[in-house]
Protein backbone atom coordinates (compact mmCIF):
# COMPACT_ATOMS: atom_id res chain seq x y z
CA UNK A 1 0.00 0.00 0.00
CA UNK A 2 2.85 2.39 0.72
CA UNK A 3 3.98 2.51 -2.94
CA UNK A 4 0.40 3.41 -3.96
CA UNK A 5 0.28 6.24 -1.41
CA UNK A 6 3.68 7.48 -2.55
CA UNK A 7 2.53 7.38 -6.17
CA UNK A 8 -0.65 9.31 -5.33
CA UNK A 9 1.36 11.96 -3.48
CA UNK A 10 3.75 12.31 -6.41
CA UNK A 11 0.82 12.70 -8.80
CA UNK A 12 -0.78 15.40 -6.63
CA UNK A 13 2.58 17.18 -6.41
CA UNK A 14 2.96 16.99 -10.21
CA UNK A 15 -0.49 18.57 -10.53
CA UNK A 16 0.60 21.41 -8.26
CA UNK A 17 -1.72 20.56 -5.39
CA UNK A 18 0.90 19.32 -2.93
CA UNK A 19 4.38 20.36 -2.01
CA UNK A 20 6.68 17.52 -1.03
CA UNK A 21 9.35 18.25 1.58
CA UNK A 22 11.96 15.47 1.76
CA UNK A 23 12.05 13.85 5.20
CA UNK A 24 9.30 16.21 6.40
CA UNK A 25 6.16 15.15 4.57
CA UNK A 26 3.69 16.63 2.14
CA UNK A 27 1.86 19.91 2.43
CA UNK A 28 -1.25 21.09 0.65
CA UNK A 29 -0.37 23.97 -1.65
CA UNK A 30 -2.00 27.22 -0.73
CA UNK A 31 -3.10 28.89 -3.91
CA UNK A 32 -3.72 32.59 -4.30
CA UNK A 33 -6.95 33.84 -5.83
CA UNK A 34 -5.07 34.54 -9.07
CA UNK A 35 -3.58 31.04 -9.17
CA UNK A 36 -7.05 29.56 -8.69
CA UNK A 37 -8.42 31.78 -11.46
CA UNK A 38 -5.56 30.90 -13.80
CA UNK A 39 -5.86 27.15 -13.27
CA UNK A 40 -9.61 27.02 -13.70
CA UNK A 41 -9.54 29.33 -16.74
CA UNK A 42 -6.87 27.11 -18.30
CA UNK A 43 -9.25 24.15 -17.96
CA UNK A 44 -11.95 26.17 -19.68
CA UNK A 45 -9.63 27.24 -22.47
CA UNK A 46 -8.58 23.64 -23.14
CA UNK A 47 -12.13 22.27 -23.12
CA UNK A 48 -13.38 25.20 -25.20
CA UNK A 49 -10.67 24.65 -27.78
CA UNK A 50 -11.39 20.93 -27.86
CA UNK A 51 -15.10 21.47 -28.45
CA UNK A 52 -14.43 24.19 -31.03
CA UNK A 53 -12.21 21.88 -33.03
CA UNK A 54 -14.30 18.71 -32.74
CA UNK A 55 -17.91 19.90 -32.70
CA UNK A 56 -18.29 19.07 -36.40
CA UNK A 57 -17.60 15.41 -35.51
CA UNK A 58 -20.48 15.12 -33.04
CA UNK A 59 -23.18 12.65 -34.04
CA UNK A 60 -26.73 12.24 -32.73
CA UNK A 61 -25.54 9.66 -30.14
CA UNK A 62 -23.00 12.20 -28.84
CA UNK A 63 -25.73 14.81 -28.33
CA UNK A 64 -27.96 12.15 -26.77
CA UNK A 65 -25.20 11.28 -24.29
CA UNK A 66 -25.13 14.91 -23.16
CA UNK A 67 -28.94 15.10 -22.99
CA UNK A 68 -29.06 11.93 -20.91
CA UNK A 69 -26.46 13.38 -18.57
CA UNK A 70 -28.63 16.48 -18.10
CA UNK A 71 -31.61 14.27 -17.31
CA UNK A 72 -29.58 12.42 -14.68
CA UNK A 73 -28.50 15.78 -13.22
CA UNK A 74 -32.16 16.80 -13.06
CA UNK A 75 -33.08 13.59 -11.23
CA UNK A 76 -30.25 14.08 -8.74
CA UNK A 77 -31.15 17.74 -8.20
CA UNK A 78 -34.81 16.82 -7.65
CA UNK A 79 -34.12 13.98 -5.26
CA UNK A 80 -31.31 15.36 -3.15
CA UNK A 81 -29.89 18.55 -1.72
CA UNK A 82 -26.49 16.86 -1.76
CA UNK A 83 -24.64 18.43 -4.67
CA UNK A 84 -21.77 15.96 -4.28
CA UNK A 85 -23.81 13.41 -6.24
CA UNK A 86 -23.86 15.87 -9.12
CA UNK A 87 -20.08 15.93 -9.28
CA UNK A 88 -19.81 12.46 -10.78
CA UNK A 89 -22.41 13.35 -13.39
CA UNK A 90 -20.65 16.63 -14.09
CA UNK A 91 -17.42 14.75 -14.76
CA UNK A 92 -19.30 12.49 -17.16
CA UNK A 93 -20.85 15.50 -18.92
CA UNK A 94 -17.51 17.24 -19.40
CA UNK A 95 -15.85 14.02 -20.53
CA UNK A 96 -18.63 13.62 -23.11
CA UNK A 97 -17.82 17.14 -24.33
CA UNK A 98 -14.29 16.12 -25.29
CA UNK A 99 -15.04 12.58 -26.45
CA UNK A 100 -14.12 13.41 -30.06
CA UNK A 101 -10.61 14.65 -29.26
CA UNK A 102 -8.17 12.36 -31.03
CA UNK A 103 -4.96 14.23 -30.20
CA UNK A 104 -3.44 12.25 -27.32
CA UNK A 105 -1.34 15.24 -26.22
CA UNK A 106 -4.38 17.52 -25.91
CA UNK A 107 -6.47 14.81 -24.28
CA UNK A 108 -3.77 14.17 -21.68
CA UNK A 109 -3.75 17.85 -20.72
CA UNK A 110 -7.55 17.99 -20.56
CA UNK A 111 -7.66 14.90 -18.34
CA UNK A 112 -4.92 16.24 -16.08
CA UNK A 113 -6.73 19.55 -15.84
CA UNK A 114 -9.97 17.75 -15.01
CA UNK A 115 -8.31 15.80 -12.19
CA UNK A 116 -6.69 18.97 -10.85
CA UNK A 117 -10.00 20.80 -10.96
CA UNK A 118 -11.77 17.94 -9.22
CA UNK A 119 -9.20 18.00 -6.40
CA UNK A 120 -9.15 21.78 -6.18
CA UNK A 121 -12.92 22.08 -5.92
CA UNK A 122 -13.62 18.88 -3.99
CA UNK A 123 -15.11 20.37 -0.86
CA UNK A 124 -16.09 23.77 -2.18
CA UNK A 125 -18.80 22.86 -4.71
CA UNK A 126 -21.42 22.65 -1.99
CA UNK A 127 -20.77 26.22 -0.92
CA UNK A 128 -20.64 27.83 -4.37
CA UNK A 129 -23.54 26.19 -6.24
CA UNK A 130 -26.99 24.94 -5.40
CA UNK A 131 -28.18 21.87 -7.32
CA UNK A 132 -30.44 24.20 -9.35
CA UNK A 133 -27.48 26.46 -10.23
CA UNK A 134 -25.48 23.43 -11.18
CA UNK A 135 -28.19 22.15 -13.52
CA UNK A 136 -28.84 25.59 -15.05
CA UNK A 137 -25.16 26.05 -15.87
CA UNK A 138 -24.92 22.71 -17.66
CA UNK A 139 -28.16 23.25 -19.55
CA UNK A 140 -26.81 26.57 -20.79
CA UNK A 141 -23.62 24.87 -21.89
CA UNK A 142 -25.55 22.12 -23.66
CA UNK A 143 -27.74 24.67 -25.47
CA UNK A 144 -24.61 26.25 -26.93
CA UNK A 145 -23.24 22.84 -27.96
CA UNK A 146 -26.55 21.84 -29.56
CA UNK A 147 -26.58 25.14 -31.48
CA UNK A 148 -23.55 23.82 -33.34
CA UNK A 149 -21.64 27.09 -33.77
CA UNK A 150 -18.01 26.40 -32.73
CA UNK A 151 -17.17 30.00 -31.74
CA UNK A 152 -20.31 30.26 -29.59
CA UNK A 153 -19.54 26.93 -27.96
CA UNK A 154 -15.99 27.93 -27.14
CA UNK A 155 -17.16 31.23 -25.63
CA UNK A 156 -19.85 29.45 -23.61
CA UNK A 157 -17.35 26.96 -22.21
CA UNK A 158 -15.00 29.78 -21.24
CA UNK A 159 -17.87 31.63 -19.51
CA UNK A 160 -18.88 28.42 -17.74
CA UNK A 161 -15.38 28.09 -16.30
CA UNK A 162 -15.03 31.82 -15.62
CA UNK A 163 -18.08 31.71 -13.35
CA UNK A 164 -16.57 28.84 -11.39
CA UNK A 165 -13.16 30.54 -11.25
CA UNK A 166 -14.70 33.76 -9.96
CA UNK A 167 -16.59 31.94 -7.22
CA UNK A 168 -13.59 29.80 -6.26
CA UNK A 169 -11.10 32.67 -6.15
CA UNK A 170 -12.50 33.68 -2.78
CA UNK A 171 -10.85 30.56 -1.34
CA UNK A 172 -7.43 31.87 -2.30
CA UNK A 173 -4.77 32.19 0.39
CA UNK A 174 -4.41 35.95 -0.12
Amino acid sequence: QLPMVREALLELAAEGLLQLAPNRGAYVMELTAQQIMDRILLCGALEGFALHSTLHLFTPPDFKRLEDSLERMQCIADSSEDISELLDEELFFHHACVVKVSDAFLLEFIEKCSRMLEQLLAGAWITIYTPEDFLRRHRTLYAAIANGEPDTVEQSVREHYFETASRMARFGSD
